[in-house]
């Protein structure tokens, strides 16, 4: 991806022509970073690469801030990978309904199922445990919102290249997220162990 156009010690929103002759010069080849991004992410919804990139660049010139320290390439594949997050989560809520089932039926399926069925004592450690790792991530998302990309890049497996173009940075750019994020875990550690520890 090309670097940001404008100082970084000059940095303001750009107006929409400006946004429109930044994205003039932007690679949409097949082979762009830009094209590769919107497929990459299209992909994990199963859409429409061109659908997905179309809206995002319809973003970039109606309802989103474009800043003149961030490249137009980074700011389209932000744009997508909100997207992306947004319709993931969606999916996710959708898919996590409950099903409630007789007493009886349930007896029945575990007495021929094998399934290991835990403790009260047990299932309220594992959810204790759950929620001290939810606290701690969620301290780590919430004080920089670079982590906060970072670790839901993490939560959907992402690695290397395909973490960095969900991110919409480079992988020496990544690098230096992943150590920031690293240091900052372990500023965290000892009051997450002391949790986790009583």
């Amino acid at each position: 991806m090309s670097a940001p156009t404008f100082d970084r010690q000059t940095a303001r929103p750009l107006t929409a022509d400006e946004v429109r002759a930044e994205l003039a010069k932007v690679d949409f080849s097949n082979a762009g970073d830009v094209r590769r991004a919107s497929r990459w992410f299209a992909s994990r919804l199963n859409g429409d690469a061109g659908d997905l990139l179309h809206e995002a660049v319809r973003k970039a010139l109606t309802s989103r801030a474009c800043r003149s320290d961030v490249s137009v390439e980074q700011v389209l594949a932000g744009i997508m990978r909100s997207m992306a997050s947004t319709a993931l989560r969606s999916r996710e809520r959708r898919g996590n309904q409950e099903i409630s089932l007789p007493v009886e039926e349930v007896i029945d399926r575990l007495a021929i199922g094998n399934f290991v069925v835990r403790t009260a004592e047990e299932i309220a450690e594992i959810e204790r445990v759950r929620s001290v790792c939810a606290d701690a991530l969620e301290q780590l998302a919430r004080e920089n919102p670079r982590h906060a990309a970072l670790i839901e890049g993490i939560g959907f497996d992402l690695r290397g290249r395909d973490l960095a173009t969900f991110l919409g940075v480079s992988t020496s750019e990544l690098a230096t997220m992943r150590k920031a994020l690293k240091r900052h875990a372990a500023r965290l550690w000892p009051d997450v162990q002391s949790e986790l520890d009583r």
